[in-house]
């Protein structure tokens, strides 16, 4: 049986529900849930309000309430929000200290039987450690490449200083977290092989990294795919405008392509200084849109833009797969184009290979092809096509044998 914890709604709870469906799920733990479930969810969408929609969202019908342990009473999300108006380096802090004070409570409901324990970086140390002086099997998802992502943003800082409100400070203590959580899994996830290669780099063995794409299941049926527009190809980019994903060669990209029938919307919270987001005449900006109303936006558009410089995998490249949109994007985040079929792979930092990318689909004939290669791409990463390596990664067939003599935490040797 599997225990797992996170803070926030990680990959809108699927591994739970995979898990439940499988009849092994013990428990989940996270910080806030919603106890009253759909019809909070629909009363968030009638008034609109983005901040209930956000708490409406931490829910999923699927998952047994008896199986669910809120830790709603400690406030961390909020906390880290308030730290990223404050400064970045302060917001890994309190991933730090809401990380440990997290996994510190997960401990006292950790009392169910179970084999395996599931957790996500920077907020599973302890329980990995008690998990592992217990003979439970440890599996830890990194979120993120971890430092080689950091250092990619520090040099896009240095090329872009008018786009920087704060530069990026990752204090060691948060990397030192991350590399104790490496050192005590018997597993560590991850979702691409750009995160692969990057956590390899870092000191992590080969053999401990399983390499598993998220999984995603349409919140909806799309049907054949979006109605298209005569004459204008409407591409979207939806996620945070920041410097890590792409955002100044996709501006340029636009720019390119201003005066050829392409208009270019931007959706998502803003990273960057306000006045460094200075668009094209055939782009937009909508600013952050709730995830209840974004089924909108896709259908009302014909390319995803995903310009990432390092992502972990980018869910949003599937999302937009699942409505017929073919996917523009790079190499370094998670495997979900195929090249040439479902859309089209630029290299990063290169606005004219990402122009002549969505130029591609001025094609009509291109587009529709590619739209429905698209919805059947994305069924690629369905929850039945992915819960086996994710079974494989939990309960392995054949797991290696205890160490001689109890597990000690490698922090009391110090």
């Amino acid at each position: 049986m599997l225990l797992l914890t996170q803070i926030g709604a990680r990959q809108h709870y699927e591994p739970a529900v995979m898990a439940q469906e499988a009849g092994l799920l013990a428990r989940i733990i996270t910080d806030v849930w919603n106890p009253f479930g759909d019809p909070l969810r629909r009363l968030a969408e009638r008034t609109g309000s983005a901040r209930l929609m956000r708490y409406a969202g931490r829910f999923r019908p699927e998952l047994d309430p008896a199986r669910v342990v809120s830790l709603s009473a400690l406030p961390f999300r909020s906390q880290i929000r308030r730290a990223l108006r404050r400064s970045r380096e302060k917001m890994y802090f309190d991933f730090v200290r809401e990380g440990a004070s997290f996994a510190r409570q997960c401990v006292k409901y950790a009392d169910c039987p179970h084999s395996v324990f599931f957790g996500f970086s920077s907020a599973s140390y302890e329980m990995l450690v008690h998990e592992k002086r217990n003979g439970v099997r440890t599996v830890l998802d990194q979120i993120d490449p971890g430092p080689a992502e950091y250092q990619i943003v520090k040099d896009e800082e240095r090329r872009f200083p008018s786009f920087v409100e704060t530069p990026l400070e990752v204090p060691r203590k948060y990397t030192e977290r991350l590399r104790e959580e490496w050192n005590v899994a018997d597993t560590v996830l991850v979702n691409s092989e750009w995160s692969r290669r990057a956590l390899a780099e870092h000191g992590v063995s080969e053999s401990r990294i399983a390499v598993i794409p998220l999984p995603f299941k349409p919140r909806e049926q799309t049907g054949d795919g979006p109605p298209r527009a005569k004459g204008t190809l409407r591409v979207l980019w939806l996620g945070t405008l920041n410097l890590r994903k792409g955002l100044p060669y996709a501006i340029e990209a636009a720019r390119l392509l201003d005066g050829d029938g392409v208009t270019f919307t931007f959706a998502g919270p803003l990273e960057i200084r306000s006045d460094a987001l200075r668009l094209p005449q055939n782009a937009s900006y909508v600013g952050q849109v709730p995830r209840a109303l974004t089924a909108d936006l896709y259908r009302r558009h014909d390319v995803f833009l995903f310009p990432t410089l390092s992502d972990g995998f980018g869910l949003t490249q599937t999302e937009a797969l699942s409505y017929g949109l073919p996917v523009v994007t790079t190499t370094n985040c998670g495997n979900v184009v195929n090249h040439g079929d479902s859309g089209l792979i630029a290299p990063p930092r290169d606005s004219k290979a990402i122009a002549e990318a969505i130029r591609h689909f001025r094609d009509g004939n291109e587009l529709e092809r590619m739209s429905a290669n698209a919805l059947q791409r994305s069924k690629s990463f369905s929850p039945e096509a992915i819960w086996p390596l994710y079974r494989e990664a939990l309960f392995p067939e054949k797991q290696r044998l205890a160490a001689v003599g109890p597990w000690s935490d490698p922090r009391e040797h110090r």
